[in-house]
């Protein structure tokens, strides 16, 4: 058996006639089943990750008993070698810096995604492989939008689940129980994302319905009634126990700008709110996240009513915070750096823009926020590179010396 045999089985059935004509013993759970095998000479145990009897993933995980982690990074190391003839080069790849205690790299074509994973931190080594063309087949069928919401998230969860095993459920040695646990861990995430997405969501359409009335009251309430430019949105309510609201509330608010502040205007019943908070604070949670506000032990979140609203203030931001010039030069410096470091290999084999998103994200706020600090850039690039440990790590002294020096060339130009 090789890898390329596992993805050419898309259901449950032609998997266990498989299993059953070549003698292999297997054992299986709920949505999973899994067993041990020999790929590229290395010996593995197999998991086959499972929904409506249909497979939607494997994770080929090398047996920690017969491997010292020094062998398992020698053996993914082999295998890549092995797949390039056959795949050609990885689409991603950290070994160009190679650190053997975190080791990914991730092949993809038209019908296949296989990764490779290495972590010192729980001695583990696993191929991860998806079956690109076998899901998008799935995504056509005619659901409704609301089911395929839960399908998807169901199927992310377990996804999920499966990853964070690997990840972490080495350590517990790869029982049935473990990864039962793992699963099922995947699913409550999955139906968690898809309860407070379609939240969001409903509040987020593109054509909202802001009841009438209620903006009237806002307008009112606070005498907006001359004022223009206002932008309507959301104001999602999550309060502790010891608020005096009795339970969360997603209510219609109405947003100000001035030139030093931004402020939500909204009503709960007869309660006003107002929450105040200064442009470059606004402008630097837009990069990442919606406008978060904390006052009186409830947290408040203001989602804008559509893409066009973001867009415009974050727009009237940067013209009001930031020089289009000193952000073009921050920007180039940092874009230079990344390329020469190439992180994952990433432009060998993709475009030249394909971190110019990120990198304007983190530029923006580099400029926005005043006194950045190394910490704080860690938590700036662990957010903005999806929680990237390797990225982070990897880029922080590179970016914080270009930016100290940046400032400190500021402000002797000044």
């Amino acid at each position: 058996m090789n890898i390329f045999q596992l993805l050419e089985m898309k259901t449950k059935k032609e998997l266990k006639r498989y299993l059953k004509n070549n003698a292999i013993q297997y054992k299986k759970s709920s949505h999973a089943l899994y067993f041990k095998a020999i790929f590229f000479d290395v010996s593995c145990i197999v998991h086959i990750d499972m929904f409506h009897k249909k497979i939607i993933s494997y994770c080929i995980v090398m047996e920690r008993e017969k491997y010292t982690y020094p062998q398992m990074t020698e053996n993914i190391l082999k295998i890549k070698n092995e797949l390039i003839p056959i795949l050609g080069k990885p689409k991603f790849d950290n070994t160009n810096h190679l650190n053997q205690n975190c080791i990914s790299i991730h092949f993809e074509d038209e019908n296949s995604s296989i990764s490779l994973v290495c972590h010192s931190e729980r001695e583990h080594a696993a191929i991860v492989l998806y079956n690109k063309q076998e899901n998008a087949k799935n995504k056509k069928s005619p659901i409704s939008s609301k089911v395929f919401l839960w399908i998807t998230s169901f199927i992310g969860g377990l996804i999920w689940g499966l990853i964070m095993f690997v990840s972490m459920g080495a350590s517990y040695g790869y029982t049935l129980a473990d990864f039962g646990i793992w699963m099922c861990g995947g699913v409550v995430f999955g139906v968690a994302f898809a309860s407070i997405f379609g939240l969001c969501n409903k509040t987020s359409n593109n054509k909202p319905k802001f009841p009438k009335k209620k903006i009237e009251r806002i307008l009112q309430e606070f005498s907006l009634e001359k004022e223009t430019d206002l932008i309507l949105g959301n104001l999602f309510i999550f309060q502790s126990h010891a608020s005096r609201f009795k339970k969360q509330h997603v209510v219609p608010a109405l947003m100000k700008m001035t030139d030093f502040e931004i402020t939500i205007y909204s009503l709960v019943k007869k309660t006003q709110i107002c929450l105040k908070m200064p442009l470059n604070e606004a402008f630097y949670q837009m990069q990442s996240s919606a406008i978060q506000f904390k006052k009186d032990d409830a947290n408040y979140l203001f989602a804008f009513s559509d893409n066009e609203s973001f867009k415009k203030i974050e727009s009237d931001l940067f013209d009001k915070l930031i020089r289009p010039e000193t952000f073009s030069s921050l920007f180039l410096d940092l874009k230079k750096a990344t390329k020469e470091f190439n992180p994952y290999s990433v432009y060998d084999t993709n475009s030249d823009e394909i971190l110019d998103g990120d990198i304007k994200m983190i530029t923006k706020i580099l400029l926005a926020k005043d006194d950045i600090q190394k910490s704080d850039l860690r938590y700036l690039l662990y957010s903005v590179f999806d929680c990237d440990e390797y990225c982070t790590e990897a880029l922080m002294d590179i970016y914080f010396d270009i930016y100290t020096k940046f400032v400190f060339k500021e402000k002797e130009e000044k």
